[in-house]
Parts: structure tokens; sequence; C-alpha cells
């Protein structure tokens, strides 16, 4: 208890003191942020208290409905049925994403929205949630929401050229399955993997994403990869064959949290070189389709729910 309690000073002390990109605070991640203190240290790392203004919350969740409200009614029941709070038309998830829509309307609608802001509803009070969700989509997110992007297409691309790098016969097989890397990456990625992990992998993985952005992604989708590997070749050679990948996976199908983790930011990858990839990417994609907007207009099926 009293190891505990230091843990929780320590990080309270250090997000008051230090740059929400300190590299300290890098060093320190590496080991689980107590779940205490967890959104107070998230929120710092995306520097949400310089989105914050008094007053704008409450007003916004007074506006009317705005057009994506039943989608988001629909899929908050669909993906929070065990929290009822979560779940409810009324309740904090859906006025969150009406209170965000309503001031953020150039965004395409996708059940990762609601996938995403319901988790941080889980982890930290109601407004808190919203000025996080604002900055993470601002900071990393809306390339994959906005009309006319094409950022997920880019990742997609990108991926497929990582997993080609890590492990050729794997690429090969999903090849043979039809399973293309926008069918991972679509609901891997719009949703920071939480349509995917379980709750205390995700945190961990969100830790990192918090300070690092998308790169963890990768590393993420390719160690889940790595762990199914055999599972995968021995699976029927078809789309069906692999289409548990973007379900629920269970706790018990997957190593402890901290074993996960350090497994996934051990792929080799280099971040700084992924990084200047994707805008590089996501260019030359554009210039190939000019005019189109369907890079990221995903369907919210492609994120599914056993």
């Amino acid at each position: 208890m009293e190891a505990h309690r230091a843990r929780e000073l320590k990080w309270m002390s250090t997000i008051q003191s230090t740059s929400h990109k300190s590299k300290k605070l890098r060093k320190m991640l590496q080991e689980p942020v107590p779940s205490s203190v967890r959104y107070q240290v998230w929120s710092h790392l995306v520097d949400a208290k310089a989105k914050r203004m008094p007053n704008i919350y409450s007003d916004l969740s007074k506006r009317p409905r705005v057009g994506a409200s039943a989608n988001i009614e629909k899929d908050a029941d669909r993906y929070f049925p065990e929290h009822p709070h979560l779940k409810d038309p009324r309740g904090p998830l859906v006025s969150l994403l009406n209170a965000y829509f309503a001031m953020v309307p150039d965004i395409t609608y996708q059940a990762g929205l609601v996938i995403i802001a319901g988790h941080l509803l889980l982890q930290s009070p109601e407004e808190d949630a919203f000025w996080m969700f604002l900055a993470l989509m601002d900071q990393h997110l809306r390339p994959y929401f906005s009309p006319g992007a094409y950022q997920l297409e880019a990742d997609a691309s990108l991926f497929q050229k990582y997993l080609e790098a890590n492990d050729a016969p794997m690429s090969k097989r999903l090849f043979v399955n039809d399973v293309r890397p926008i069918d991972l990456c679509g609901p891997w990625f719009s949703s920071m993997f939480a349509g995917t992990l379980p709750t205390e992998h995700l945190c961990r993985v969100w830790d990192i994403f918090f300070y690092e952005g998308p790169v963890i992604l990768f590393r993420v989708g390719l160690e889940i990869l790595r762990i199914y590997r055999r599972r995968i070749f021995d699976s029927p050679a078809s789309p069906a064959g692999s289409a548990w990948l973007t379900r629920p996976l269970p706790p018990t199908m997957l190593p402890d949290p901290e074993t996960f983790l350090s497994d996934a930011l051990s792929v080799k990858l280099k971040d700084d070189d992924l990084r200047k990839q994707r805008v590089k990417m996501e260019a030359t994609i554009r210039k190939q389709q000019p005019g189109s907007s369907r890079g990221l207009t995903m369907n919210s099926t492609l994120i599914r729910k056993t």
C-alpha cells in the first residue's frame, strides 16, 4: 500500500512539474501508471489543460442533437452493454460525443469514436474526458475521421510494408486469406485497439499512445499477428479464418500486459522513420485519388463485436 501511494505521489509530482513531452515521463511510462491517477497522466500527456475553457462543455451539452446522434446512441448501447451509464441515451458518452460534434462538425462519424470516448469515460470524470478526447483527436486521431483524408489508407499500406519486412510468410498468408491491410488497420487503428484488447492491456498501450502517438498502433498490430501466427496459419484460408483478429481478444489468449507491451515495443521498427513515412504516404495516396473522400469513410460495422 505504501509503495503504491509513493508511485501515485511520484506521478502527480512529475506531471505538475514537467512538460508533457518530457523524457522523464517517457522513461516512467515503461512501468504501469497507477489506475488511480491514470486519467490525470493521460490528460497531461496530450496537454488537455491547454484546450480547456470554462463553461464551454456545459454549453455544448445543452445544444440540440447532432446528425450523428442516432448512430452514437445505437453504438453506445452496442459496445457498452455492461455499463448502463454509458449506454444511456442521456448519459455521459452520448453527451460527450454530441458536444464534440457540435464543436467539430466536419468529422465523419465512425463507431471507433464511441469506443474511444467510452473507454476514456471509464477512466475519468465526464468533462475531463471531453477535453482529453478533444486534445487526443486534434493531436493524433482526426486524420482517421476527416472527410477527404487518406491517413487510414496510408497507415494500412505502411502496415503491410512493415509486416512484409518483419514476417513475409505471414504477409503472404493474409493475402491468401484475402485479408487486406485495411481490414485489420481499419478496426484496430480507428478504435486504438479498444475494440480488441482486454482493458488492462489496452490501458498500457494507451499509456504509450498518449505520449508517442500512432506509431505504437503499428507495433501492437504486428505483435498481435506474431502472437497468433500459428493460429492464423492453422485457420482456414479465407477471410473468416482471420476475422477473429479484430474481435475482442480474451486475456487468456495473450501474455500479461507488461510482457505484451514490452514485446510490442521490441518490434523492429524505427519510430522517427515511420512518422516521416506516414506523412509522405498520405500525400502520395491523396495525389493518386484527387477529389475522392473514401479514405476514411469507413462503415462502423468494420469494428466487429462478438
